[in-house]
């Protein structure tokens, strides 16, 4: 929207509403990081629902990610 604060086109975003006029637009918008939704809701974000594209794709990376650091962190010897 013109009158946005972000000074920038994020790649993710979270928005309350969305506008249809002769262009679109998206209002109460803010950043966010694709590793948050996976980290809060999995359930909501499982890939077997989402068609072949960018978000897809992103999610996919980030959840290899995830998965790869939690192998690491049990690998880990706990401290006493």
């Amino acid at each position: 929207h013109p009158s946005s604060v972000l000074d920038s086109k994020p790649p993710w975003v979270c928005f309350e509403e969305f506008v249809l006029t002769s262009r679109n637009y998206i209002r109460t918008v803010t950043t966010i990081e694709c590793r948050w939704l996976c980290d809060i809701a999995p359930h909501y974000y499982d890939l077997s629902n989402f068609p072949k594209c960018e978000a897809r794709a992103e999610l996919e990376r980030q959840y290899m990610t995830i998965l790869a650091e939690r192998k690491i962190k049990d690998r880990k010897p706990k401290a006493a």
